[in-house]
């Protein structure tokens, strides 16, 4: 077999391999970074998994188990409130810093500036762009 086989079956071999690798890896982000789709599913499977945590690595007593499940429950429905209360205001504060923004620029500089908010705000996930971390518990 003359040298140039070799090398271009070891060259292809490798890029198979790069290749493959950097889609499973842009697919497995994808697969398991993608937000819920149902907000009540979501919310049993971070109890659970919070449960699971506290019982495997903290070891409380079984008669505590049941408290620091209803603490947990509270809190989760603590958190829920809080976002209903919040994510308004917060969706106000953005709105009004836009507007503000947009009062500082000309009419062909708020058509970028909104064009850019608009790509901001559709942006997809790309295999050379992972999305964000997943919320901190």
């Amino acid at each position: 077999m003359k040298k140039w086989k070799i090398w271009a079956a070891f060259i292809s071999v490798f890029a198979a391999g790069a290749i493959f690798g950097v889609v499973g890896f842009g697919l497995t982000l994808k697969m398991h970074m993608k937000p819920p789709r149902d907000h009540a599913e979501f919310r049993n499977k971070v109890r659970t998994h919070l449960m699971e945590r506290i019982i495997d690595e903290v070891e409380p007593n079984p008669e505590a188990i049941p408290a620091i499940s209803a603490i947990l429950d509270q809190t989760m429905v603590e958190l829920d409130a809080f976002k209903k209360e919040n994510h308004p205001k917060l969706k106000g504060i953005f709105t009004s810093g836009r507007k503000r923004i947009k009062e500082q620029l000309t009419a062909e500089q708020q058509q970028r500036f909104d064009s850019l908010v608009d790509d901001m705000r559709n942006r997809r996930f790309n295999f050379f762009r992972p999305p964000p971390p997943p919320p901190p518990f």
